[in-house]
């Protein structure tokens, strides 16, 4: 399991690499990451220039000493499968994709259905969607292109005998929701796993306070259905 000085390291070299050419001061990197206080992010960047992973410049002023910090290159992104065709009406359900899931077999339900739902979303966009940091926002989302035009999070829902989901379970969604509207991605979406009943609950309530953004359902075969 990684410590936090390397997620705090991962999120920096994300953010510097998505800014390329361009850098980032120290200023800037807080207002972006809010990784506080200045003394910590001091830490993760010095750690960062002696290993070689970052390049930074010292500017004197009559204000004082500034550093800006470089990522050493852009993103470089493997090429991305081709993407399904898009789905334009709640409830159309893309065809069964050629996803290999037999490796998944064996594993607790709650690990199959979410590495399920990574796959079949990387598939339908066509993009290496992974876990990362988006520029001005707190935390990570778990589903987000090199380029972070793409950005979603994947939900999974133990199936539970209520038949109406509980405002726990529903609160995380409203969450992401929220972040995602704030979120300068092109797409933006929330793909969810495991109960149905909860992502359809929140859209019941909710759906007519929101816009822009997609919400879909991975069935445990890999197939994506819109719901919204």
């Amino acid at each position: 399991m990684a410590s936090e000085l390397e997620l705090r390291q991962e999120r920096v070299l994300q953010y510097l690499a998505a800014v390329y050419p361009k850098g980032a001061t120290y200023a800037e990197l807080e207002g972006s990451l809010h990784i506080r206080p200045r003394p910590q992010l001091a830490h993760v960047m010095q750690s960062l220039l002696k290993a070689g992973r970052v390049r930074g410049e010292k500017t004197k002023t009559r204000k004082g000493v500034f550093w800006s910090f470089y990522a050493l290159h852009a993103i470089e992104a493997p090429p991305p499968p081709a993407p399904a065709p898009r789905l334009t009406a709640p409830g159309e359900r893309t065809s069964r994709p050629e996803l290999n899931l037999a490796d998944l077999a064996g594993l607790p339900e709650e690990t199959r259905l979410r590495r399920t739902l990574e796959r079949a979303m990387n598939a339908y966009f066509g993009e290496q969607l992974a876990r990362r940091a988006l520029p001005g926002l707190p935390g990570y989302f778990s589903l987000v292109s090199a380029d972070g035009c793409t950005a979603g999070e994947g939900l999974v829902y133990e199936v539970v005998q209520s038949l109406k989901a509980s405002p726990a379970r529903l609160a995380p969604i409203s969450e992401k929701v929220w972040l995602l509207e704030k979120s300068p991605a092109r797409v933006r979406f929330l793909a969810f796993g495991g109960d149905r009943r909860v992502p359809m609950d929140w859209l019941v309530r909710y759906a007519h306070l929101t816009a822009g953004i997609s919400f879909f359902y991975v069935h445990e075969d890999g197939v994506v259905e819109l719901l919204k």
